[in-house]
């Protein structure tokens, strides 16, 4: 009977001793910074189009389509963000932004152009685009003050609005790129 008491108290303390586990504190989650930039451009644009953003990585303008993307979107009365994720390890020294090709396009406001990289940021707000970009006025009408892109319509050849990089982009790039 001894041992049988014996060996229930040695049972008790094996089991009633065991160490508890406590939760461990949930660790503060770091938001993850993407390695890769991306340009958004915030407009309102009316019919469904397709928006063209080029790139170089040499300080040229010499655009082509091998270092450019394509974004399809809805069209909306309301502004919308039109984001382009550029590949990884590309760093872009200039950009063109062509906005679209659908020739029944309506005027486009421009809200913002933003830049992305590595948790630090370009951002231009309404007007401020055009210290950046300048159109290619063969196509392209603008009113800087509404900030509206007006597409020129000619003929049966239409050509949406385009807009080449003033110098600050491509200074504003650099020291995005370099921290």
């Amino acid at each position: 009977m001894k041992s049988k008491f014996l060996l229930l108290i040695v049972a008790f303390t094996v089991f009633a001793c065991k160490e508890e586990k406590k939760p461990e504190a949930a660790e503060p989650q770091k938001e993850e910074v993407s390695q890769t930039m991306v340009v958004t451009l915030n407009a309102t644009v009316k019919k469904d189009d397709s928006f063209h953003l080029f790139y170089t990585e040499d300080n040229s303008i010499n655009f082509d389509e091998k270092q450019s993307m394509w974004v399809e979107f809805k069209g909306s009365d309301s502004a919308q963000d039109i984001v382009f994720k550029l590949p990884e390890d590309v760093l872009p020294t200039n950009f063109r932004l062509d906005f679209g090709l659908n020739k029944d396009q309506e005027d486009i406001v421009v809200n913002n152009f933003r830049v992305d990289y590595l948790g630090k940021t370009i951002d231009a707000k309404g007007p401020e685009f055009f210290t950046y970009f300048y159109p290619n006025e063969q196509c392209t009408k603008v009113d800087i003050t509404k900030s509206l892109v007006m597409p020129i319509k000619k003929g049966a050849d239409y050509i949406g609005p385009m807009f080449y990089p003033q110098t600050v982009l491509n200074t504003k790039l650099s020291e995005l790129v370099k921290g």
